[in-house]
């Protein structure tokens, strides 16, 4: 562990020149969905083993779910403003302001009032609380020649399954890096999102951190030992292969939402009680490693058959694409049998019910990350909603959305499509008695 902290704080950052006060540097980010391999990096168990997970990072309802916005302020404070709904113009009671040592007390409880932001300032390095340290308005001034404000939303519900916590720290400090004038590359931002996890007590794995600093699929893998190695490797898919996929996948919110850390401590408790045994068979993290390996292998070789021509009617091509998709679909279900082996209580009783009413209309269905709640994810068989109607090439969102509310009136489906660009930032210098939330809802609309 101690070899890992150290690994945070000598990554290869350079200082550039801050931006003037009043420029505002916002990140916007992707959500992810795991498709295989998640547990594998998850510590302790990627110290153990050679981690692997496929995933890719979607927006959600044709928007970025995550935003941050950064700002240097003349006064030396720091201002945090965790946005509940964009839409009110009131502060809602969730601006923070910090001027002293003892407002970082609480940044351990992860449900404590601008705690996200306060862990990312600790790991970043931005506030240093050591005895010796300067005091917070000396530091600012020293750093910024001002202070610093800090506003995010999420469009994610809380417990989604979908790394919104993780990711929404890892543009925080993307925009923090920015506005701070530090150069960070991907590998830097992973390391430091496991930092917040582990200042939080949440605990948690690097697979959404990389699920999102770069677009579309990727295989992510981590070396077994300290300091933890993590590299990403993107897989390069055909465009027809990411429209079926995108045509053809979507959200299902299950209403019920669910703290990661609680699953975790089981499936870190199922994992300590089972080792290899005397045979040799494979334990659950081995299954899911080869999962996921044998699953990027397989895109990778389809992408190398699939002709990139935009004629959608060329029936080999589109058979050749289907397959591949039947094939992700595949590997979605066996994911998420060997989730619920890994942890106990993933599958409550309504989630039973949901999945298997769902079964006869997929390819492939699950729950992202953790389980037990959250959002479903399920690639669908279109040709299954031909008895309710559907006509072919005829979008499935709506026959979709018929047949889960009459399950539960509750639930609610949503449309993704899969990123390119990863987290992204952009730099505009505002007038600064304009409200960050208003920046915010501002590029919330053009993304």
């Amino acid at each position: 562990w101690f070899a890992f902290v150290n690994r945070i704080f000598t990554c290869s950052a350079s200082s550039n020149e801050n931006p003037n006060i009043g420029t505002v540097i916002t990140a916007r980010a992707p959500a992810r969905i795991d498709l295989a391999g998640g547990w594998s990096d998850t510590p302790p168990v990627c110290y153990e083993n050679t981690g692997a997970v496929l995933n890719c990072s979607v927006t959600v309802d044709g928007k970025y779910p995550l935003l941050c916005s950064a700002r240097i302020i003349t006064e030396n404070i720091i201002i945090l403003d965790s946005i509940v709904d964009l839409e009110k113009d009131d502060e809602d009671g969730s601006k923070v302001i910090i001027t002293d040592y003892n407002d970082f007390s609480d940044v351990a409880q992860p449900g404590a009032s601008g705690a996200l932001f306060k862990a990312c300032l600790l790991a970043m390095r931005t506030i240093e609380l050591s005895p010796n340290s300067n005091s917070i308005q000396e530091q600012l001034q020293s750093r910024f020649q001002g202070g610093i404000e800090l506003a995010c939303v999420s469009n994610l519900p809380t417990g989604s399954g979908m790394g919104g916590s993780s990711i929404l720290a890892a543009a925080i400090i993307r925009a923090l890096a920015e506005i701070s004038g530090i150069q960070q590359n991907d590998s830097d931002i992973v390391y430091y999102v496991s930092l917040v996890e582990q200042i939080l007590t949440t605990g948690g794995g690097w697979q959404d951190q990389c699920g999102c600093l770069s677009g579309g699929f990727k295989l992510s893998k981590s070396t077994g030992k300290l300091p933890l190695e993590v590299s990403v490797k993107r897989i390069q898919l055909s465009q027809r292969f990411l429209k079926l996929f995108n045509r053809n996948t979507f959200l299902i919110y299950t209403g019920i939402p669910r703290l990661a850390r609680n699953t975790l401590i089981n499936a870190l408790r199922k994992h300590s009680m089972s080792p290899l045994d005397a045979k040799g068979d494979e334990n659950t993290v081995r299954k899911l490693i080869k999962e996921a390996e044998k699953a990027a292998l397989r895109l990778s070789s389809s992408s190398n058959q699939s002709d990139d021509d935009d004629d959608d009617d060329d029936d080999d091509q589109t058979e050749i694409n289907m397959k591949e998709l039947k094939a992700l679909g595949n590997t979605i279900s066996n994911y998420w049998k060997l989730k619920t082996e890994m942890a106990p209580g993933s599958e409550p009783p309504h989630i039973h019910k949901l999945l298997n009413n769902l079964k006869k209309y997929s390819y492939g269905l699950s729950l992202c990350g953790a389980g037990a709640g959250g959002f479903a994810v399920i690639v669908i068989n279109p040709d299954s909603f031909q008895s309710i109607g559907k006509k072919k090439n005829e979008d499935c969102f709506q026959y979709l959305t018929h047949i889960v509310k009459n399950l539960d009136s509750k639930l609610s489906v949503h449309r993704i499509c899969v990123d390119m660009n990863g987290v992204n930032t952009e730099q505009d210098t505002e007038d600064v008695n304009k409200s960050l939330r208003s920046i915010l809802r501002q590029k919330q609309k053009s993304s």
